[in-house]
């Protein structure tokens, strides 16, 4: 029996208990379609109404297990598992893949970066980015270590991710706060333009097929 090298944790927090279909039927192709040296085990925070608390715990679930990888991915997303295996295989600590809004005009959930350009490999520098984010064991580790300390419940967790205001006086939601806080290590945030997830709302919101670049990438500052 081939022995297991990497351990893979998908955490996905959902308020309602719900998973869309697009993502279940992802997630089981995604471990279906795992190398046979990699465990991938989905965990799931139902119920509570605070993201930053729930993906919280999922970190420190992630820390805990002692894992290599951690993907966070939203409940509402539908993915290839082959740009799932993409994803793994960047040699980056902190990577996501493009996704837009839930609304009619395609905006990208991603946060420019000033004068990047796309690499080869598809991947591009950004400021922030959310929805299908994948963050190494080097990642987790910093991120965990810089974080402030505080009880949940009878376990001590983190806050890895919390809602900040930034120097505009505006609310910083939790998915580019923690960017943010890796950037601050003088760390690099990067997605990969060639992976497209959908957004499941009223409809599925996909990403047109088209080769990007740094000018066809939206920033967004609103999700």
């Amino acid at each position: 029996m081939e022995k297991l090298t990497r351990k893979v944790m998908i955490g996905t927090p959902t308020y309602d208990g719900r998973l869309d279909v697009r993502y279940v039927d992802a997630l089981i192709n995604t471990i279906r379609t795992s190398p046979v040296d990699t465990y991938v085990f989905p965990v799931f925070v139902p119920g509570d109404a605070l993201v930053q608390r729930a993906r919280n715990y999922l970190f420190s679930l992630a820390m805990r297990a002692q894992v290599d990888d951690l993907v966070m991915i939203d409940s509402d997303m539908g993915w290839a598992p082959a740009d799932f295996w993409r994803l793994m295989a960047h040699d980056v600590h902190f990577v996501g893949a493009l996704c837009r809004q839930k609304i009619d005009e395609v905006v990208l959930t991603i946060y420019a970066h000033e004068n990047a350009i796309p690499q080869e490999s598809g991947l591009l520098e950004v400021d922030g980015v959310g929805g299908m984010v994948r963050l190494t064991s080097f990642a987790l580790n910093k991120l965990w270590n810089m974080s402030s300390p505080y009880k949940n419940g009878l376990e001590v967790s983190r806050m890895v991710y919390e809602v900040t205001i930034d120097d505009k006086g505006e609310l910083v939601g939790e998915d580019l706060a923690v960017c943010n806080k890796w950037r601050s290590l003088k760390e690099h945030v990067y997605v990969d333009t060639t992976i497209c997830c959908d957004h499941v709302g009223l409809k599925v919101f996909s990403i047109p097929k088209v080769s990007k670049n740094k000018e066809q990438v939206d920033e967004d500052h609103t999700r």
